[in-house]
């Protein structure tokens, strides 16, 4: 669903039209989802934890190392109606609201996509309907860790009015440069 009043899904940020522009481009190219949207959801009844846990002391339909080392694992979550462990995951993630915590400009590109591709398909339950998505349970104590963002020209008195600044928004401990070689 769109973002806007009375939408259960939130965005902490607002989207610039460039970048949507060129996830537009990109999905009309390729008619896919490259990556996922993060959506955090809060379940305080535990359930989801319950049903994944349950879902994971069983052995993996797959279970795969790449070569870098990382392992996959997969399990195949069945739908099997009321108080099936999918059913259970949807219940918790869809009680209450779903903030969107990245891929705000892949969200709304991606309502964009469904639109228009609704208006010329007879499909039943078309793949351009749904969105790749991870959810994560925000009640599971969620650590984030840093991403990939770049500031560039700010010069040294913005830079001096930032970096005295991230303490209102993060716990910070000052290390030195030398320090992280080879982290």
């Amino acid at each position: 669903e769109p973002f806007g009043p009375g939408s259960s899904v939130l965005p902490h940020e607002r989207t610039l039209s460039g970048p949507k522009e060129d996830r537009y481009r990109l999905l009309r190219a390729t008619g896919i989802n490259t990556s996922p949207v993060v959506g955090l959801y809060e379940d305080a009844s535990g359930s989801a934890a319950g049903a994944l846990s349950a879902l994971t002391a069983e052995p993996p339909v797959t279970d795969v190392t790449d070569d870098d080392g990382v392992r996959h694992s997969l399990w195949v979550v069945a739908d099997d109606g009321e108080g099936s462990p999918a059913r259970v995951l949807i219940t918790a993630a869809s009680a209450g609201p779903i903030f969107i915590a990245d891929g705000h400009h892949r969200y709304e590109t991606a309502v964009r996509y469904r639109d228009e591709r609704r208006t010329a398909s007879t499909e039943q339950d078309p793949a351009f309907d749904f969105l790749l998505m991870l959810f994560l349970d925000a009640a599971d104590q969620l650590t984030v860790l840093p991403t990939h963002r770049v500031l560039r020209g700010l010069g040294d008195e913005g830079t001096s009015v930032l970096v005295g600044r991230l303490p209102e928004l993060f716990d910070m401990t000052p290390v030195a440069a030398e320090t992280l070689v080879g982290r």
